[in-house]
């Protein structure tokens, strides 16, 4: 529960987090002015999809990908960009300065939210 807490938290220069879903933790970070999503590794079963959409307009995702299989297990995804082993879902849309935005992680079992907020530089 405390890394559950922790992950909610989480807040650099260019982020502000709140209010999580507990299911799966999921730490939102920036590096160099890019939104990073992580959850904790496991031995499969593997993330499926990832999707981040504006808090107001959960129907309209920004960023969405889904796992193309389970051969290749990731933990650290970076919006915007599609790992390899995911297909990207619609379009790619920049995230907005002061806008609440939620990301939801979900694999086999288990499924998380978390709130964030990117902040001016």
């Amino acid at each position: 529960m405390i890394g559950a807490r922790r992950a909610c938290l989480v807040g650099l220069a260019l982020l502000s987090t709140s209010g999580c879903r507990q299911d799966l933790d999921i730490a939102v970070a920036a590096d160099r002015g890019t939104v990073i999503f992580s959850v904790p590794a496991s031995d499969p079963p593997c993330v499926d999809r990832v999707t981040v959409y504006p808090a107001d307009d959960r129907g309209n995702p920004v960023w969405l990908v889904d796992a193309d299989s389970q051969s290749r297990c990731l933990s650290r995804f970076r919006y915007g960009d599609t790992p390899p082993g995911f297909t990207r879902r619609g379009p790619v849309v920049p995230l907005v300065a002061g806008r609440a935005y939620v990301v939801s992680i979900a694999r086999p079992g288990a499924s998380g939210l978390a709130s964030f907020q990117p902040l001016s530089r």
